[in-house]
């Protein structure tokens, strides 16, 4: 029987990065034979509704979606779960974090929008260097409104499926993040918090990858043996951790690596693996 693949996007599926085409002619052709030859894949991102639906478009083939770190999951184009930010205390939870933490900023993902940024020192979002980088994304960008009064509107009122705390482009940002994801995950029970590259992940409680799958599994009536994981960033961790057939990027930082039970360069690499099985 063939296996479940469970792919992260950023670093994995889309490397090495094709601003024109999104994913690699090597990655795009295996994974559409792998589904053609009977298997399934299912995408695991951080990423938004907006973002996951062009991949599964631009894959051209039936594929689940888990996003958001799994405060959504589609499964055959339904809506199975969907899990939000506790309104009545994710407020008080950003108040603290910006009085201890100071981040430079915040990106958003709600039922209403599928991005919302809010620059809470004014430097970042409208400065040359971003906009610049912002256009050289290609087929990677995201449409996004930044707006304080937005932000704050769907903090107090909205349905939040995921907050990113922003730190800073600088390798200081880096561990400055992965320092503050750490003293977070001690101090709040009431939600879920995971460290990628200079970014903090917050989700409704249990909403991370490796529950997700988890969820995904039980709702397909499938066993964890019939799953094979694959990701390189520090959201990915749970679902090394979770899962026995995990694989992790040879470019992912050592402290994502030493989770994974193999490491690949490619994610068309899976094909031995998946032959050999």
């Amino acid at each position: 029987m063939k296996k479940i693949i469970a792919t992260d996007l950023d670093g994995t599926l889309f490397y090495p990065k094709r601003r024109m085409t999104m994913i690699s002619s090597k990655n795009l052709k295996f994974v559409q034979n792998y589904i053609d030859q009977g298997g399934k894949v299912i995408i695991v991102s951080g990423r938004n509704h907006y973002f996951t639906a062009k991949v599964v478009e631009r894959i051209n083939r039936p594929v689940d979606v888990i996003g958001c770190n799994s405060a959504f999951i589609h499964s055959d184009g339904k809506i199975v779960r969907e899990e939000f930010l506790p309104t009545n205390r994710i407020k008080e939870i950003m108040d603290e974090i910006n009085r201890d933490f100071d981040p430079v900023g915040y990106f958003l993902m709600s039922k209403n929008h599928n991005l919302v940024t809010y620059d809470r020192h004014r430097k970042f979002f409208n400065n040359i260097g971003h906009r610049f980088y912002y256009f050289t994304q290609g087929v990677y960008r995201e449409p996004f409104i930044n707006s304080e009064y937005i932000f704050n509107e769907e903090i107090n009122h909205g349905e939040v499926h995921k907050i990113m705390m922003f730190f800073g482009i600088s390798k200081k940002a880096v561990k400055r993040a992965k320092e503050v994801n750490k003293q977070l995950r001690e101090k709040y029970s009431e939600i879920e918090t995971s460290w990628v590259r200079s970014f903090i992940e917050i989700t409704p409680k249990g909403c991370n990858k490796a529950e997700g799958l988890k969820f995904y599994l039980n709702h397909l009536n499938k066993s964890n043996d019939d799953l094979v994981v694959v990701g390189d960033s520090g959201n990915d961790i749970s679902m090394f951790q979770a899962f026995e057939h995990s694989f992790c990027m040879k470019h992912a930082p050592q402290s994502v690596q030493k989770y994974a039970k193999n490491i690949i360069r490619h994610f068309h690499d899976l094909e031995k693996f998946l032959i050999k099985e």
